[in-house]
């Protein structure tokens, strides 16, 4: 009967002769050698058997001493009968469960070659996918930065925010060529005053509505040379301009003045209030400041301190008076001079209902009513105050008063006074317009001030200064002291209209289109940090104010588009 069986290395199926009955062949399919073995009768095993006896007994390596073929694909032990007398284990034919062996021995070589192809794996293998990743977060965390730059630029950290602009408008160019704010005391209108072409004088105007929230035309201001001053009526639809011929302030102003639905100028040239006189020109009253105190009238104030209202559209003069003053004319500049007059109120002011007009007198402010040109009140004498808080000081007679303004309620008028002799000195005065009584008044240092061109109120509780190296300095007048400084945007677009509100155009990206933001009143209780000056640096007396920025997303407590170094803008205390 032939012996069947299976080659240990590839499981091929053989039949081999009786008289082979122990003798060892070469598989002819994959080469390895084995003994042919005759099945033997199939054995139950007890419980209590040796389990040694049901395993096969590893080939000795003397059977092989004498044998020189050639390694195997799998090379599997082979089972010696010479060597081992107990009786094989077999099984028939049909039953496949003899291939359990061989199955066994080949998952665990494969097992095997598996370990040895990880140890020798290449090192690239793990260390790309890991690199990968790394990149991957490395880049993921960079576009999460930069995305927070990005809405730092644009947002801040909320906890930073002060004052949420309670109106916007978005406007045609960007921040940077947003050019003069011409901002009105009441409604909507509003407008930018921009050169077209810098090389040439090219000005245009451009009207913006603020409720609907674009702009509403654009006026082309024919034989314009050099805008000086402007305002618009209290109902936004007509413009008037202030131009000088001449150096400096020396000059003659004149006027011009435009409808703006019309988009048509209403003086045919230049319009000159105050004309030369021949006899004695250089004393003669010339335009100081002009300012619409309704839609059809308009103040002109003269440099003499003479004033006449016009009534338009026929320009007769309707009322006026004035004294000629014994000492300095009107608009004498204390310190740096500013280049454009829209840039202060200087010893000349408006209310926001434009209802009451301040001037100097040379020795205090003289409150005037617009309607009728009548003086209302006049406050005590400055050089008699001068004498109080300057006592020992030499030359007190040479008190100057530089920028004036009403609070936006018009019960208290606003003015720094500087004494110039030697080392400059400065007062905030606060006079009480309702009533004749000396003002609250409160000293300022010199580098504080650095001779701001212009005071402003933001709401009844805050002045402003406006124009010196230290951007505004918001002084609580509950207090008399200093709390803030109010950081400007970079291209200097801001200011503050009659009414105390704050206005400023902010571009995200400064090379897109900007918006106007206007921000209501500052509450002094919005403020919780410590009132008094801020010690960043250890230098000696010299401190910091803590500042307030104007962002895109409004009043902030830190920048988010430019990181300005900490030692600039260093104040002291007074």
């Amino acid at each position: 009967m032939p012996i069947s069986m299976r080659c240990p290395g590839c499981q091929t199926r053989f039949d081999f002769a009786d008289d082979l009955d122990g003798k060892r062949v070469k598989c002819k399919s994959c080469g390895d050698i084995f003994r042919i073995a005759a099945p033997a009768p199939v054995k139950k095993v007890r419980v209590d058997d040796d389990p040694d006896d049901d395993r096969p007994r590893v080939r000795r390596r003397d059977d092989d001493e004498d044998d020189d073929r050639p390694a195997s694909r799998s090379r599997r032990p082979v089972r010696d009968d010479d060597d081992d007398d107990r009786p094989a284990r077999s099984r028939s034919r049909d039953d496949d469960s003899d291939d359990d062996l061989p199955r066994r021995r080949r998952d665990e070589d494969d097992d095997e070659d598996f370990r040895s192809k990880k140890k020798r794996l290449n090192p690239l293998v793990w260390i790309l996918p890991v690199a990968f990743v790394g990149l991957l977060v490395a880049v993921v965390v960079v576009v999460l930065v930069f995305r927070g730059g990005k809405k730092k630029s644009g947002a801040g950290d909320p906890g930073d925010l002060v004052l949420a602009p309670t109106k916007s408008c978005p406007l045609d160019v960007p921040e940077k060529d947003a050019g003069y704010l011409v901002l009105p005391d009441g409604g909507n209108t509003f407008g930018l005053i921009r050169k077209l072409d810098p090389s040439k004088r090219a000005w245009v105007f451009d009207p913006y509505d603020l409720a609907a929230g674009r702009r509403v035309g654009s006026i082309e201001l024919t034989g314009v040379t050099d805008p000086k001053a402007y305002a618009l009526s209290p109902d936004g639809k007509k413009l008037l301009i202030t131009e000088i011929d001449g150096i400096g302030w020396a000059g003659d102003q004149s006027l011009r003045l435009w409808s703006i639905p019309d988009n048509k100028q209403i003086t045919q040239d230049r319009w000159i209030p105050f004309p030369k006189v021949e006899k004695n020109p250089f004393d003669a009253p010339a335009l100081y400041r002009a300012e619409f105190i309704a839609n059809d009238r308009i103040l002109a104030l003269g440099n003499r301190r003479s004033f006449y209202i016009y009534q338009l559209p026929s320009f007769e003069v309707s009322a006026g008076q004035g004294t000629v003053a014994d000492k300095e004319p009107l608009g004498k500049q204390i310190g740096m001079t500013p280049s454009n007059f829209h840039q202060i109120q200087w010893q000349a002011a408006f209310s926001a209902n434009r209802q009451k007009m301040a001037v100097w007198t040379g020795d205090g402010y003289e409150i005037i009513g617009t309607a009728d040109g009548v003086r209302q009140s006049i406050t005590p004498s400055v050089k008699a105050l001068a004498k109080k808080e300057w006592a020992g000081e030499a030359f007190l007679d040479r008190v100057a008063a530089g920028p004036v303004a009403f609070s936006p309620d018009g019960n208290t008028l606003a003015a720094i006074l500087t004494h110039d002799f030697g080392r400059k000195r400065h007062l905030l005065c606060l006079w009480d317009t309702r009533e004749t009584k000396d003002p609250i008044v409160t000293p300022i240092a010199e580098n504080q001030l650095y001779d701001s061109s212009s005071v402003h109120w933001w709401g009844n509780k805050f002045v402003v200064t406006h124009g010196g190296m230290t951007e505004g300095m918001l002084i609580d007048v509950r207090t008399g002291l200093p709390r803030r400084q109010l950081m400007g945007p970079v291209n200097k677009h801001y200011g503050f209209s009659r009414d105390g509100k704050l206005w400023y155009a902010a571009s995200e990206e400064r090379t897109k289109p900007g918006t106007m933001h206007v921000v209501d009143a500052l509450d002094p209780d919005q403020l919780k940090e410590p009132d008094d000056y801020e010690q960043i640096l250890d230098l000696g007396q010299e401190f910091y104010l803590r500042r307030l920025w104007l962002e895109p997303t409004g009043v902030l407590r830190q920048p988010t588009r430019d990181d300005p170094p900490t030692k600039q803008r260093l104040i002291r205390r007074p």
